[in-house]
Protein backbone atom coordinates (compact mmCIF):
# COMPACT_ATOMS: atom_id res chain seq x y z
CA UNK A 1 0.00 0.00 0.00
CA UNK A 2 1.61 3.40 -0.87
CA UNK A 3 0.02 6.81 0.23
CA UNK A 4 0.15 10.47 -0.44
CA UNK A 5 -2.20 11.95 1.35
CA UNK A 6 -1.43 15.29 0.04
CA UNK A 7 -1.95 14.57 -3.47
CA UNK A 8 -6.24 13.10 -2.26
CA UNK A 9 -6.17 15.81 0.01
CA UNK A 10 -5.66 18.32 -3.18
CA UNK A 11 -8.02 16.28 -5.33
CA UNK A 12 -10.66 16.40 -2.21
CA UNK A 13 -10.32 20.34 -2.23
CA UNK A 14 -10.57 20.48 -5.85
CA UNK A 15 -13.90 18.45 -6.47
CA UNK A 16 -16.38 18.85 -3.37
CA UNK A 17 -18.95 17.72 -5.40
CA UNK A 18 -17.48 14.43 -5.71
CA UNK A 19 -16.27 13.88 -1.88
CA UNK A 20 -18.70 15.79 0.30
CA UNK A 21 -19.76 13.90 2.72
CA UNK A 22 -17.99 10.44 1.84
CA UNK A 23 -14.88 8.63 2.77
CA UNK A 24 -12.23 7.71 0.65
CA UNK A 25 -8.95 5.35 1.49
CA UNK A 26 -5.71 7.01 1.00
CA UNK A 27 -4.35 3.55 -0.41
CA UNK A 28 -3.28 2.96 -3.90
CA UNK A 29 -3.10 -1.44 -3.54
CA UNK A 30 -4.40 -4.00 -1.70
CA UNK A 31 -2.23 -6.23 -1.26
CA UNK A 32 -1.23 -9.58 1.34
CA UNK A 33 1.90 -9.03 3.66
CA UNK A 34 3.05 -12.02 1.85
CA UNK A 35 2.80 -10.12 -2.01
CA UNK A 36 4.10 -7.17 -0.33
CA UNK A 37 7.39 -8.99 0.51
CA UNK A 38 7.48 -10.90 -3.14
CA UNK A 39 7.24 -7.55 -4.77
CA UNK A 40 10.15 -6.23 -2.84
CA UNK A 41 12.06 -9.43 -3.35
CA UNK A 42 11.48 -8.58 -6.79
CA UNK A 43 12.17 -5.16 -7.24
CA UNK A 44 15.25 -5.40 -5.14
CA UNK A 45 16.64 -8.47 -6.69
CA UNK A 46 16.93 -10.55 -3.57
CA UNK A 47 15.45 -14.02 -2.36
CA UNK A 48 12.63 -13.32 0.03
CA UNK A 49 10.22 -15.79 2.22
CA UNK A 50 7.41 -15.22 4.06
CA UNK A 51 7.29 -16.30 7.81
CA UNK A 52 4.01 -16.35 9.83
CA UNK A 53 5.04 -15.22 13.38
CA UNK A 54 2.82 -15.55 16.41
CA UNK A 55 2.06 -12.09 18.46
CA UNK A 56 4.30 -14.03 21.78
CA UNK A 57 7.08 -14.13 18.62
CA UNK A 58 7.26 -10.56 17.90
CA UNK A 59 6.58 -9.79 21.64
CA UNK A 60 9.51 -11.81 22.82
CA UNK A 61 11.95 -10.13 19.91
CA UNK A 62 10.95 -6.57 20.15
CA UNK A 63 9.34 -6.10 23.45
CA UNK A 64 6.07 -3.58 24.10
CA UNK A 65 7.24 -2.66 20.43
CA UNK A 66 6.60 -6.06 19.20
CA UNK A 67 3.14 -6.29 21.22
CA UNK A 68 1.99 -3.08 18.84
CA UNK A 69 3.26 -4.42 15.89
CA UNK A 70 2.03 -7.45 16.61
CA UNK A 71 -1.95 -5.90 17.04
CA UNK A 72 -1.33 -3.87 13.42
CA UNK A 73 -0.75 -6.83 11.74
CA UNK A 74 -2.98 -8.77 13.22
CA UNK A 75 -5.82 -6.06 12.51
CA UNK A 76 -4.48 -5.36 8.61
CA UNK A 77 -4.89 -9.12 8.33
CA UNK A 78 -8.54 -9.05 9.68
CA UNK A 79 -10.18 -6.21 8.11
CA UNK A 80 -10.93 -8.01 4.13
CA UNK A 81 -11.46 -4.82 2.40
CA UNK A 82 -9.40 -1.99 3.09
CA UNK A 83 -11.60 0.13 1.10
CA UNK A 84 -14.42 -0.25 3.16
CA UNK A 85 -13.11 0.38 6.51
CA UNK A 86 -16.57 1.90 7.51
CA UNK A 87 -19.57 -0.15 6.53
CA UNK A 88 -22.53 0.93 4.48
CA UNK A 89 -20.95 4.42 3.93
CA UNK A 90 -20.32 6.14 0.42
CA UNK A 91 -16.61 5.70 -0.73
CA UNK A 92 -14.98 7.81 -3.65
CA UNK A 93 -11.64 6.17 -4.91
CA UNK A 94 -9.00 7.76 -6.52
CA UNK A 95 -10.38 7.55 -10.20
CA UNK A 96 -13.54 10.00 -9.44
CA UNK A 97 -11.41 12.64 -7.46
CA UNK A 98 -9.15 12.41 -10.75
CA UNK A 99 -5.87 11.59 -9.27
CA UNK A 100 -4.77 8.64 -11.81
CA UNK A 101 -0.97 7.81 -11.78
CA UNK A 102 -0.31 10.59 -10.05
CA UNK A 103 -0.30 8.67 -6.76
CA UNK A 104 2.34 5.51 -6.80
CA UNK A 105 1.44 2.42 -6.57
CA UNK A 106 3.68 -0.11 -4.36
CA UNK A 107 5.91 -1.54 -6.72
CA UNK A 108 6.88 1.90 -7.88
CA UNK A 109 7.35 3.48 -3.89
CA UNK A 110 9.53 0.46 -3.44
CA UNK A 111 11.18 1.14 -6.78
CA UNK A 112 11.70 4.58 -5.61
CA UNK A 113 13.20 3.46 -2.64
CA UNK A 114 15.41 0.92 -4.02
CA UNK A 115 18.88 2.64 -4.03
CA UNK A 116 18.52 3.28 -0.04
CA UNK A 117 18.58 -0.39 0.34
CA UNK A 118 21.91 -1.32 -1.95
Amino acid sequence: MAVAPGIWVRAILERPEKSLGKYTTVATDLLSFGKMLEIWGEVMGKRTAYLECTPESWANAFGEAGVELAAQFQWGEALEEWGKLVPDEEYVNKEELGIGDEVPGFTKAIEALKEHFA
